[in-house]
């Protein structure tokens, strides 16, 4: 027996007896019972295997599977490979080819489109959908390595046009031409990104994006036509070969660009290169000692204002007040399955107060049933125990990612369950339908 299993038998009538009438309340509000209220089970001993996202990599392997793994000692054993949104997106065929049956879950900070969508659902011999749930959330921080003795003026960081052109190439090419720097800063910068597809860098660019389109906000686009494109906002997906998302502006004269594999590679390339500035999760910044600054997030009159990306004393990224708008299939009212959170960003340049600018969610998929898709039905019990019944439930999952102190964010409940606000209830309810 499992230690959570012990733990619940322990309870006895009374945990019934709450549990009945916390259902009853949380029925009323609109949020399954069965999820609110899950625990692990410890179905079965299936092993199963989770890739993708390397902005999960630290919450996946030094927290929710140690943790699952160490209390369901019996049952499944959980693994989770940190590749990059993009081949997590491509191994359960949400970007064409075939379906790799050695991958159970996946992750990806890319919410699949209606069209990755399909190719999924084609990827399987009985057309079963998938069902993305959202996980957890983080900030994308601006991680940078002024040159020695230039540093950010205090309480400062870099504004919405200078974040624009720094990784546009163009226009800020030397650390001298960030307006708040101060000291010996005359030295080249160099652009770190991502070469993998990634689910970071679709989040990032379209913060870029927000910044190039957003009314009152005075920031370039694209400096130079960028293989047929002219907007930060073609360059999101990860398509075919991972393209267009690895694809950055290179234009004459423009900054030098250093591509390497990994959120933590960013940030240990940022941390070891004098003039280098890149983006990664925080908890990858701050596993791999890189500096992140702090983003400009309002005005108040017409002096800029900024935020950093992690609360120090909580060691929590600063995206408790994010606001993300659930899909209306994603809500309680909805389906919960085959969710498209494409569109679902967390990009909010003028969020003010000590709030960041720039949180992003990201995901878990599974499938609705796993013997449509060709897995076994234990296999599919194993990542319903895991995800709904672990990973997404408040008082577990969710509380454990907080208290590990890994610059996470437990998902919102801004709104209360089922409104459009609501994160954690859409994870809840979508969780649900794994495998059932």
């Amino acid at each position: 027996m499992s230690a959570f299993q012990q733990s619940m038998r322990k309870l006895g009538v009374r945990a019934g007896l709450l549990a009945g009438a916390s259902a009853a309340v949380l029925a009323i509000g609109g949020v399954s019972a069965g999820s609110a209220m899950a625990a692990p089970t410890c179905p079965n001993n299936s092993v199963i295997n989770g890739r993708g996202s390397s902005l999960q990599k630290i919450a996946q392997t030094e927290v929710w599977t140690v943790k699952y793994n160490a209390a369901c000692s019996n049952a499944p054993k959980v693994s989770y490979e940190s590749t990059g949104s993009g081949a997590g997106l491509e191994a359960m065929g949400f970007n064409g080819g075939v379906l790799n049956t050695a991958f159970q879950y996946i992750g990806t900070d890319d919410g699949p489109n209606a069209t990755q969508i399909a190719s999924a659902e084609g990827a399987v011999s009985n057309n079963t959908k998938p069902v993305i749930v959202p996980v957890s959330q983080t900030a994308i921080s601006v991680v940078v390595h002024p040159p020695a003795g230039c540093t950010f003026k205090t309480g400062t960081g870099i504004t919405w046009a200078e974040l624009n052109k720094a990784f546009g190439g163009n226009g800020i090419t030397n650390w001298n031409q960030f307006s708040n720097v101060t000291g010996t800063c005359n030295e080249a910068v160099t652009r770190v990104v991502r070469s993998d597809g990634s689910g970071t860098s679709y989040q990032f660019k379209n913060y870029l994006s927000t910044l190039e389109t957003n009314a009152g906000i005075k920031a370039e686009g694209l400096p130079c036509t960028t293989e047929g494109h002219t907007k930060w906002g073609e360059l999101l997906e990860v398509g075919t070969g991972n393209k267009p998302n690895i694809t950055w502006p290179q234009c004459s004269g423009g900054t030098t660009v250093t591509a390497v594999n990994g959120g933590g590679g960013v940030a240990s390339t940022v941390a070891s290169t004098s003039g280098a500035i890149g983006y990664a999760a925080l908890p990858d910044a701050k596993a791999n000692g890189a500096e992140a600054a702090r983003l400009q997030n309002g005005t108040v009159g017409t002096t800029p204002t900024y935020a950093e990306p992690g609360n120090s004393s909580t060691s929590t990224a600063r995206c408790l007040n994010a606001r993300y708008t659930v899909p209306a299939e994603g809500r309680t009212t909805g389906t919960g399955v085959a969710v498209d959170w494409s569109t679902v960003f967390g990009a909010q340049p003028t969020i003010g107060g000590s709030e960041y600018p720039l949180c992003t969610l990201t995901y878990d998929a599974g499938w609705k049933s796993y013997t449509g898709a060709g897995f076994t039905n234990a296999q599919g019990e194993a990542v319903y125990d895991y995800i709904n019944n672990y990973v997404v439930a408040p008082a577990s999952g969710q509380e454990d990612l907080k208290n590990a102190k890994k610059w996470y964010s437990p998902l919102p409940t801004t709104g209360g369950p089922g409104s459009a606000t609501d994160v954690q209830s859409a994870a809840e309810w979508a969780a649900a339908k794994i495998n059932h």
